[in-house]
């Protein structure tokens, strides 16, 4: 999940171009041109490397959970968590399991920023941690110093999508060719780029290609509305529901585009004070449907999700019966809330990128 505030996104441009926000093994300061600023997660490194190719072993630090990271100027902040224990992903001390969530952020010398999230499908899996990861190395770079070339025509700006995820099977492709790396990856982009401004505000166009899965969300600064803006496309259940088994799309290692029809790209107008949230099914597939927005716009404004997680699991979840798994209605976690405080729903108005990305990693955990 990565979360920015436009609120401050010019300052990028006071860093050290040399200098990326933060460094992980294949997003070093190589990517992009000197005067591209970026920040990638650090991980959760391992020494259990027996089955990957030769090819991808610069990728091998990129396992288990990067973590949660803030930006120097608080305009960015990203969670990629897991709360299982090491032991977890661990077989005969070989990985069998990881978290295949993958993503980064990098700021222009413009004042615009782009970021990505991609998400391993799980049945490819080992190795899609390390497709999601090629996915996002590949976008980072490729749009450390440009843009989009979206306009207002939507079937346009699909097949620009389209032709873009076709460049990421390519490059995912060259690099697999020579192993078995079979796995697939779903994918988010998403831009914010100033185009002027109004009322003593910054004006900013986002820019949103997606495939699978994931979805991005502006936040109004102002009402606090929250408006997802790209459209997911699943198969239906049997229940005439999308079905959260299903990705929707994705790519695949060898290059193929499962699902291609299903690319969703979207324009929006932000203004300085918005937020913009790029968020993948650990955060969906814990809401409903039909609430994810309402959801969102709750949890991120709620300062009772500042508090530790450890302090969170011990309030009793009326939502919870024996070994029923019911996800919570908003009314329910309110009442969660009053319980546990002993005083109404209160709320913060003027949040920082790192609560709010706090506040919804805190309750995908604890759902």
């Amino acid at each position: 999940m990565v979360l920015l505030n436009n609120n401050s996104v010019q300052s990028h441009q006071e860093l050290d171009p040399l200098t990326p926000l933060m460094a992980a093994v294949s997003l070093e300061p190589k990517l992009g041109p000197k005067n591209a600023h970026c920040f990638a997660m650090t991980s959760l490194p391992t020494d259990c490397f027996s089955r990957l190719p030769a090819a991808l072993i610069d990728y091998a630090k990129e396992l288990g959970s990067q973590g949660f990271y803030v930006s120097p100027d608080g305009s960015c902040a990203y969670s990629h968590e897991t709360s299982y224990p090491l032991s977890f992903f661990l077989k005969d001390k070989t990985p069998c399991i990881v978290n295949m969530d993958r993503g980064g952020v990098v700021s222009r010398p413009d004042g615009s920023v782009a970021a990505c999230v991609a998400d391993g499908v799980s049945g490819g899996g080992y190795f899609s941690a390390f497709v999601a990861h090629m996915v996002s190395d590949y976008l980072l770079r490729a749009f450390s110093d440009k843009s989009l070339p979206f306009t207002d025509d939507a079937e346009a700006n699909k097949k620009i999508a389209q032709e873009l995820f076709a460049a990421c099977g390519t490059y995912t492709n060259n690099l697999s060719e020579p192993t078995h790396c079979r796995g697939q990856s779903t994918v988010l982009f998403a831009e914010c780029i100033p185009v002027g401004a109004r009322d003593g505000k910054k004006v900013y166009c986002v820019q949103v290609a997606a495939l699978g899965d994931g979805a991005a969300f502006c936040i109004n600064g102002q009402t606090q509305k929250v408006t997802q803006l790209n459209t997911i496309t699943r198969v239906l259940n049997s229940q005439g529901k999308q079905s959260v088994n299903d990705t929707g799309g994705c790519i695949h290692a060898h290059g193929f585009i499962e699902s291609k029809g299903n690319t969703s790209t979207a324009r929006w107008e932000a203004l300085e004070g918005d937020y913009i949230v790029l968020a993948t099914d650990g955060l969906l597939d814990n809401a409903r449907d039909e609430k994810v927005e309402e959801l969102i716009q709750y949890i991120a404004f709620n300062p009772f999700f500042d508090r530790p997680f450890e302090e969170l699991v011990k309030y009793p979840r009326t939502w919870e019966k024996g070994y029923e798994f019911k996800l919570p209605t908003i009314e329910e976690i309110s009442h969660l809330i009053e319980c546990s405080t002993g005083s109404p729903v209160s709320f913060d108005l003027h949040p920082t990128a790192e609560q709010i990305t706090k506040r919804l990693a805190n309750y995908i955990k604890l759902v």
